[in-house]
Order: structure tokens, then C-alpha cells, then sequence
């Protein structure tokens, strides 16, 4: 039996590390695209600032740099950006995104390990928040918004069905230039 846990043990472990997210798009590029795809989000239409909650792992080290790469570009690009204020989520301790979602326009999400995502989505779902993905969303996660690589040039992957729960509104010439999951 302490064999066969063992073995069990090794495979999830090794399925973790072998297996984890990773970003395709950089995160420079992910921000410039993010803040021009803003403007095609009705939902924030009236609104010069966007308060952006990033969702990290500190003890993923690659999560953790993702996060800091986007808080610098955040911070660097203050006046020319409509994302401000981020708030930081970090999961390897204790998570409290759900009594603060509601004073937030945007969830960002960076690679994350051993983690319900969908769970996480549904609750930007039930309040009405963008969700946006640092890694080519699957239909599973319930993400609105994410970044793929197409013919190596930067593609937006858009969940409609997501976005329809989130009550985000997408403008049409964005759609038409996304990549759509139905």
C-alpha cells in the first residue's frame, strides 16, 4: 500500500512541476495590449481609473515574478495607464479576494499551481469584474480575457460565455479581432 502511495505521490509531484502554467505572451506586452482592449470594454466606458486585483503564489517563484513585473509596469505607467490602485492576492497565504471583489474593476491572474481557478472565476462572475489571464485561458477556468501566441503574433482569447456571467460587455471590433471560446 506505501508503494503504490508513493508512486502516487511522485506522479502528482511530477505532473505539477512537468505541467505548470506558462505565459506566452511577456508581460509588457500583455499590459500594452491590456490597456488598449479597456477601451472596448463597455462596462468601463465612464470610468478613467480601473482598479486592477492581482492574483498571485509568492511561493511560486514564477508567479511571484509575473505579479511584480505587472506591479512595476503599473506603477512606471501611472499617468498613461487607466489601470491604479492594484491590490495583491497572494495564495500561498491566506486568501481573501472575496470581501475585497467587489471594489474591483479587473482580476488579473499569473500562473498558478494546484489551484480550482473556475472557483476563483465564479466569484468575479457573481460581481460583475473583468477576469484576465496571464496564460491561454481554457474554457474551463472561466476566464474572460487571456493571451495566446498565433503565428507568433499576440493573439486575445475571449471566453464569451464568461464574460456573459461577469456582465462584461464586449465591443464588437474587439470581438472581431479576438479569438473567440464558446
Amino acid at each position: 500500500m506505501k508503494k503504490y502511495l508513493m508512486i502516487i505521490t511522485i506522479m502528482v509531484v511530477f505532473y505539477t512541476l512537468a505541467f505548470s502554467q506558462e505565459v506566452v505572451v511577456p508581460v509588457d506586452v500583455q499590459f500594452s495590449f491590456m490597456n488598449k482592449c479597456l477601451d472596448y470594454i463597455k462596462n468601463f466606458d465612464q470610468k478613467s481609473q480601473l482598479k486592477i486585483g492581482i492574483v498571485y503564489q509568492s511561493k511560486n517563484n514564477y508567479s511571484l515574478s509575473i505579479q511584480e513585473q505587472l506591479l512595476k509596469l503599473i506603477q512606471v505607467n501611472q499617468q498613461q495607464s487607466v489601470l491604479k490602485s492594484p491590490k495583491l492576492f497572494d495564495l500561498s497565504k491566506e486568501f481573501d479576494l472575496e470581501s475585497h471583489i467587489n471594489s474591483l474593476d479587473i482580476v488579473y491572474f499569473t500562473p498558478l499551481r494546484a489551484v480550482n481557478i473556475a472557483e476563483i472565476s465564479a466569484l468575479c462572475h457573481k460581481a460583475g469584474v473583468l477576469s484576465i489571464m496571464a496564460i491561454p485561458q481554457t474554457k474551463e477556468d472561466g476566464i474572460v480575457m487571456g493571451f495566446d501566441l498565433e503565428n507568433n503574433k499576440t493573439k486575445i482569447v475571449i471566453d464569451q460565455q464568461a464574460a456573459s456571467q461577469s456582465r462584461v460587455e464586449i465591443k464588437a471590433v474587439l470581438l472581431k479581432y479576438s479569438r473567440l471560446i464558446n
